[in-house]
């Protein structure tokens, strides 16, 4: 009979951790552009999809799922209003190539509506991270398609949609959607938004 010690299951837990990395699941759902309907029903974007109770367009993309607003918010926005009430220092602060890796956009978006927004979400909505810009980008085509089959607006290609990713006290992440590239700007520039939602497989 084999017996497992309590220090044996704790270093167990530590190595499969490691190996797999966060306990959230990885969706295995294919890559791509899904139609949300009002009820949870999701159906892989095809163009031949019921119209009727369409509530967002979603997106898969390596792993990571999220829906995207059929809408921008209608103006321009500046990310925070004063940036002097931003935090001097930050884990939430990070570079390019970690912010484009980081998909927590309710502790990225809860960070700047405390220190004072006014992009006007609603409930449940946050600004996408740098990493749901790229996958948008990398989508953009199929994604825009979506978004104007259900009665959306495409996705701006020749403007910039600020992320909730910041770089410091003072400048976030942005993304050029004409030609891809994540710049950080000052976080009183006026960028669109385009709120996103869960999106439950």
């Amino acid at each position: 009979m084999l017996y497992l010690c309590s220090h044996n299951v704790s270093e167990a837990k530590k190595a499969y951790e490691f190996v797999m990395g966060e306990d959230k699941p990885i969706v295995k759902t294919k890559d791509g552009v899904y139609i949300v309907y009002d009820n949870g029903d999701y159906a892989t974007f095809d163009g031949t999809n019921p119209k009727d109770g369409i509530k967002s367009v979603g997106v898969v993309f390596q792993g990571h799922s999220f829906a995207i607003s059929l809408t921008d918010l209608h103006e321009q926005c500046a990310l925070v209003r004063d940036t002097d009430k931003c935090e001097r220092e930050s884990p939430l602060y990070k570079g390019e190539i970690d912010s484009i890796f980081d998909w927590d956009a309710d502790a990225h978006t809860k960070h700047i509506v405390e220190a004072g927004t006014d992009i006007p979400l609603k409930d449940g909505e946050f600004i996408p991270t740098a990493a749901m810009l790229v996958a948008m980008y990398r989508l953009r085509e199929d994604l825009n398609k979506a978004l104007e089959y259900a009665g959306g607006e495409a996705l701006k290609t020749d403007d910039y949609y600020w992320s909730s990713s910041e770089y410091s006290a003072n400048y976030s992440w942005f993304l050029n959607f004409s030609n891809g590239y994540l710049y950080n700007g000052t976080k009183y520039y006026s960028f669109y938004v385009r709120p996103c939602t869960a999106f439950n497989l």
